[in-house]
């Protein structure tokens, strides 16, 4: 169902989620929970004065998970304006206000470090 085989639906999810930011795609945006990073590419493809930065927990996988990231940035052309950092959703290496925009699917759930998911947001 995810994949191009299935609908597109990923996809077309991640173009819903960006159709609904309301962002000049100026500054930086970041990506919580990007997985390998298929949302956070896009999003630098559509904004493209935009540094975008992925961030996931990635656990044992980390660097397995990084260079997959890295590629895929890589491949569609974004790697120059995209950055990956391993993180958790519940707690942001940021300073507040840090970044211009944030986006998010299919994440909140998953995150294991904290029980009320409504303290993540």
């Amino acid at each position: 169902m995810l994949s191009k085989w299935g609908g597109n639906l990923q996809s077309k999810i991640h173009d819903l989620v960006l159709d609904c930011l309301s962002w000049d795609g100026n500054g930086k945006l970041i990506d919580i929970g990007c997985g390998n990073a298929p949302l956070s590419i896009k999003a630098a493809k559509k904004y493209s004065k935009a540094h975008v930065t992925g961030i996931d927990y990635w656990g044992g996988m980390w660097d397995f998970s990084l260079k997959v990231c890295e590629k895929n940035a890589k491949i569609e052309g974004v790697q120059d304006r995209i950055t990956f950092q391993k993180a958790s959703a519940s707690d942001l290496p940021f300073e507040n206000n840090y970044f211009d925009a944030a986006v998010s699917n299919l994440v909140f759930h998953e995150v294991q470090d904290t029980k009320d998911k409504r303290d993540v947001i």
